[in-house]
């Protein structure tokens, strides 16, 4: 779609133009729903990919409170629509788990930009995670 193809060019854009006057390290998050739906084209521009993800249980509650004029099967299609939780969760390099509080959520958010910092060297080469 036009949209990928805008955001490869402003990464691209970014990537050879912002950052060699730069001498410290910075990161750039960019939030993209459909990362890993719209193929490996837009995967590979980034160097580490984060996902926010909760059980399915959660997802469908909080789709409904969201949209109280679709019904339960709706809401359900339409994350059965979508790739499965799983599935990205297994693809990501880091995982932020939202099942719970805000207080909960900001540990994990926390947790996980420790984690993103300490992987990310230089000109945006990552640090591969050792299982």
């Amino acid at each position: 779609p036009l949209i990928s193809k805008i955001m490869v060019k402003r990464v691209i854009t970014w990537n050879l133009f912002s950052r060699a006057n730069r001498t410290e390290n910075r990161l750039v998050a960019v939030d993209i729903p459909l990362l890993y739906e719209v193929g490996l084209k837009m995967r590979i521009l980034f160097g580490l990919v984060v996902v926010v993800a909760c059980k399915p249980s959660t997802q469908l509650a909080r789709l409904m409170e969201r949209n109280k004029d679709l019904t339960q099967e709706q809401c359900q299609n339409r994350i059965d629509s979508q790739m499965p939780v799983t599935d990205k969760v297994e693809a990501a390099d880091v995982v932020i788990w939202n099942d719970s509080n805000m207080d909960d959520l900001k540990a994990e958010v926390e947790r996980a930009r420790k984690e993103v910092a300490g992987r990310v060297k230089g000109w945006g080469v990552t640090v591969p995670r050792v299982v």
